[in-house]
Protein backbone atom coordinates (compact mmCIF):
# COMPACT_ATOMS: atom_id res chain seq x y z
CA UNK A 1 0.00 0.00 0.00
CA UNK A 2 3.14 2.65 0.69
CA UNK A 3 4.37 2.04 -2.66
CA UNK A 4 1.35 2.23 -4.42
CA UNK A 5 0.64 5.76 -2.37
CA UNK A 6 4.08 6.87 -3.01
CA UNK A 7 3.96 6.27 -6.86
CA UNK A 8 0.28 8.34 -6.60
CA UNK A 9 1.31 11.75 -6.96
CA UNK A 10 3.45 11.47 -10.02
CA UNK A 11 1.07 9.65 -11.78
CA UNK A 12 -1.05 11.97 -14.88
CA UNK A 13 -4.31 11.30 -17.07
CA UNK A 14 -3.17 8.93 -20.01
CA UNK A 15 -0.87 6.88 -17.36
CA UNK A 16 -1.01 2.86 -18.21
CA UNK A 17 0.39 0.53 -14.96
CA UNK A 18 -0.25 -2.79 -15.92
CA UNK A 19 0.34 -4.96 -12.87
CA UNK A 20 1.88 -8.32 -12.98
CA UNK A 21 1.61 -11.13 -10.41
CA UNK A 22 0.02 -14.09 -9.26
CA UNK A 23 -2.81 -14.52 -6.24
CA UNK A 24 -2.20 -12.41 -3.32
CA UNK A 25 0.65 -11.03 -4.37
CA UNK A 26 -0.14 -7.52 -3.94
CA UNK A 27 -1.82 -5.96 -6.90
CA UNK A 28 -5.11 -4.87 -5.17
CA UNK A 29 -3.57 -3.63 -2.13
CA UNK A 30 -1.01 -1.41 -4.26
CA UNK A 31 -3.97 -0.33 -6.04
CA UNK A 32 -5.52 0.78 -2.52
CA UNK A 33 -2.52 2.73 -1.49
CA UNK A 34 -2.80 4.99 -4.91
CA UNK A 35 -5.93 4.98 -4.68
CA UNK A 36 -5.84 6.52 -0.70
CA UNK A 37 -3.41 8.91 -2.06
CA UNK A 38 -5.30 10.42 -5.04
CA UNK A 39 -7.83 11.29 -2.55
CA UNK A 40 -10.13 8.24 -3.21
CA UNK A 41 -12.57 7.69 0.22
CA UNK A 42 -14.77 5.04 -0.50
CA UNK A 43 -13.17 0.96 -0.52
CA UNK A 44 -11.07 0.05 -3.50
CA UNK A 45 -11.88 -3.43 -4.12
CA UNK A 46 -11.08 -5.81 -6.73
CA UNK A 47 -13.43 -5.36 -10.04
CA UNK A 48 -13.30 -8.90 -10.41
CA UNK A 49 -16.94 -9.65 -11.58
CA UNK A 50 -17.15 -6.06 -13.18
CA UNK A 51 -14.38 -5.74 -14.96
CA UNK A 52 -13.42 -1.81 -14.33
CA UNK A 53 -14.22 0.60 -11.26
CA UNK A 54 -13.72 4.04 -11.47
CA UNK A 55 -12.82 5.87 -8.71
CA UNK A 56 -12.27 10.05 -8.24
CA UNK A 57 -9.97 11.40 -5.92
CA UNK A 58 -9.40 14.73 -5.00
CA UNK A 59 -9.75 17.88 -6.90
CA UNK A 60 -7.37 18.14 -9.66
CA UNK A 61 -6.77 14.49 -8.93
CA UNK A 62 -6.82 12.26 -11.95
CA UNK A 63 -9.61 9.42 -12.46
CA UNK A 64 -8.47 5.89 -10.75
CA UNK A 65 -9.46 3.15 -13.04
CA UNK A 66 -8.56 -0.11 -12.12
CA UNK A 67 -9.45 -2.73 -14.15
CA UNK A 68 -8.78 -7.00 -13.10
CA UNK A 69 -8.58 -8.94 -16.25
CA UNK A 70 -8.56 -11.88 -14.44
CA UNK A 71 -11.94 -13.21 -16.29
CA UNK A 72 -11.22 -12.00 -20.21
CA UNK A 73 -10.10 -14.54 -22.26
CA UNK A 74 -8.78 -12.35 -25.38
CA UNK A 75 -7.87 -8.96 -26.15
CA UNK A 76 -10.99 -8.71 -28.78
CA UNK A 77 -13.38 -9.25 -25.83
CA UNK A 78 -11.40 -6.23 -24.22
CA UNK A 79 -12.33 -4.58 -27.28
CA UNK A 80 -15.59 -5.50 -27.20
CA UNK A 81 -15.95 -3.22 -23.89
CA UNK A 82 -14.16 -0.15 -24.57
CA UNK A 83 -11.02 -1.07 -22.92
CA UNK A 84 -9.03 0.98 -25.28
CA UNK A 85 -10.61 4.50 -24.29
CA UNK A 86 -9.80 3.57 -20.80
CA UNK A 87 -5.99 3.11 -21.90
CA UNK A 88 -4.46 6.68 -22.52
CA UNK A 89 -7.92 8.15 -21.81
CA UNK A 90 -8.63 10.99 -18.85
CA UNK A 91 -7.60 9.22 -16.25
CA UNK A 92 -4.74 6.42 -14.65
CA UNK A 93 -5.19 3.12 -15.19
CA UNK A 94 -3.81 0.20 -13.01
CA UNK A 95 -4.25 -3.23 -14.45
CA UNK A 96 -4.68 -6.11 -12.74
CA UNK A 97 -3.72 -9.75 -15.23
CA UNK A 98 -2.93 -7.60 -18.08
CA UNK A 99 -1.62 -10.50 -19.86
CA UNK A 100 -5.15 -10.92 -21.97
CA UNK A 101 -4.85 -7.29 -23.50
CA UNK A 102 -0.50 -7.04 -24.01
CA UNK A 103 -1.09 -6.43 -27.78
CA UNK A 104 -3.39 -3.52 -26.32
CA UNK A 105 -1.42 -2.26 -23.86
CA UNK A 106 0.62 1.18 -24.99
CA UNK A 107 4.50 0.41 -25.83
CA UNK A 108 4.81 2.82 -23.27
CA UNK A 109 3.85 2.25 -19.78
CA UNK A 110 5.08 1.39 -16.24
CA UNK A 111 4.79 -2.33 -15.09
CA UNK A 112 4.90 -3.49 -11.75
CA UNK A 113 5.93 -7.29 -11.01
CA UNK A 114 4.22 -8.51 -7.78
CA UNK A 115 5.28 -11.33 -5.81
CA UNK A 116 4.28 -13.24 -2.95
CA UNK A 117 7.54 -14.84 -1.71
CA UNK A 118 7.39 -18.32 0.15
CA UNK A 119 8.42 -16.46 3.27
CA UNK A 120 5.01 -14.28 3.15
CA UNK A 121 7.19 -11.56 1.81
CA UNK A 122 6.23 -9.66 -1.41
CA UNK A 123 9.15 -8.56 -4.10
CA UNK A 124 7.93 -5.33 -5.94
CA UNK A 125 9.85 -5.02 -9.11
CA UNK A 126 9.40 -1.68 -11.73
CA UNK A 127 9.80 -1.75 -16.00
CA UNK A 128 9.61 1.97 -17.13
CA UNK A 129 9.30 1.69 -21.06
CA UNK A 130 9.20 5.33 -22.36
CA UNK A 131 11.00 8.44 -21.58
CA UNK A 132 8.14 9.87 -19.79
CA UNK A 133 7.93 6.71 -17.65
CA UNK A 134 11.43 6.62 -17.18
CA UNK A 135 11.45 9.87 -16.17
CA UNK A 136 8.60 9.29 -13.42
CA UNK A 137 10.28 6.03 -12.30
CA UNK A 138 13.51 8.29 -11.57
CA UNK A 139 11.40 10.57 -9.58
CA UNK A 140 9.70 7.85 -7.71
CA UNK A 141 13.23 6.01 -6.91
CA UNK A 142 14.32 9.97 -5.28
CA UNK A 143 11.38 9.69 -3.00
CA UNK A 144 11.59 6.11 -1.80
CA UNK A 145 15.29 7.41 -0.91
CA UNK A 146 14.02 10.34 1.27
Amino acid sequence: MALGALLAPLLRPGDVVPLWGGFGAGKTTFTQGVGRALGVHQPVVSPSYGLVHEYHGGPGRPVLYHLDLYRLESAEEAAAIGIEHILGGDGVALIEWPAVIEKLLPHERLDVHLELLPDGARSVGFVATGGRYIDLLAAYAQLMDE
